[in-house]
């Protein structure tokens, strides 16, 4: 009798775990439709979710346009409401231009180049209304554009054989490219920004990896650090002073920046 009810126990045991199992995947179902609605609702398109994250209360969140999969952006909100207390598409659609200016003046000056820039903080509030017709374009939602601090990755393979391992002319592009950044923007939308820069020296191999890392990813993680390591990175902020809180923190001289990369040697 006794393996008897083992038996029950066992048969027990395994239907609450297929139970669980159950809720857990229609919570998390459920949580992603509402997320999605929720962005639906705001700006009239539909969207996809490329990733989510629950923990505790609170749902991390990563989506795309239907229409536009390259267009990933973040949020956060309750993970038992689904209600949304941040997202960044409008950070995101001005991110996509950054990356195109800085990368088509690097590139032509440095070789091997990859920039990302991730989105910024910007106020849905005038977006909504703009950004309805679908057509993701700065042009299309330009009022949505205010003084800000720009997030830019760079990434600098040593390994291509039209690298010069110049670390001062590297400053001088760098500083010409943020310039035609700086430019656009005032000119653009008027407003002033300030550009804060993670400088990476990689290696071939160090390249495909950021390069197929932002394809699914906002921000730099653990794992990323594990694979290309802070100390082949210079950190580095310009434009003009009055642009943003941290104007005068990240600064590096021409002669700062030639010791650093340097250092990485």
């Amino acid at each position: 009798m006794r393996p008897k009810n083992n038996s029950r126990s066992i048969m027990l045991i395994c239907v609450l775990v297929a139970l669980v199992c159950l809720s857990s995947c229609h919570t998390r179902g459920w949580l992603e439709n509402k997320i999605t609605d929720n962005l639906e609702k705001w700006y009239g398109v539909e969207f996809e979710m490329e990733s989510m994250r629950i923990d505790g209360g609170g749902v991390s969140f990563v989506c795309y346009p239907k229409s536009d999969p390259t267009l990933l952006f973040d949020g956060f909100g309750d993970s038992e409401t689904g209600g949304i207390s941040y997202e960044r598409l409008i950070g995101a659609v001005f991110a996509r231009d950054d990356t195109r200016i800085m990368t088509e003046s690097l590139t032509a000056n440095l070789g091997d180049v990859y920039v990302y820039a991730t989105p910024s903080f910007i106020s849905r509030t005038n977006a909504v209304n703009v950004i309805r017709s679908g057509d993701f374009t700065p042009e299309n939602i330009k009022e949505c554009a205010g003084s800000t601090n720009l997030f830019i990755y760079i990434f600098i393979n040593v390994s291509d054989e039209l690298f010069i391992d110049d670390p001062g002319r590297d400053y001088d592009m760098i500083s010409e490219s943020v310039d035609t950044l700086v430019d656009y923007y005032m000119e653009m939308y008027e407003v002033p920004i300030c550009v804060d820069m993670h400088i990476y020296y990689v290696t071939d191999d160090e390249m495909e990896y950021a390069k197929k890392f932002f394809l699914n990813h906002i921000e730099v993680d653990f794992e990323f650090k594990n694979v290309i390591t802070p100390q082949h990175r210079i950190t580095l902020q310009m434009g003009p002073e009055d642009a943003g809180s941290y104007a005068d923190t990240l600064r590096l001289s021409r002669d700062e920046y030639i010791e650093k990369r340097e250092g990485m040697k």
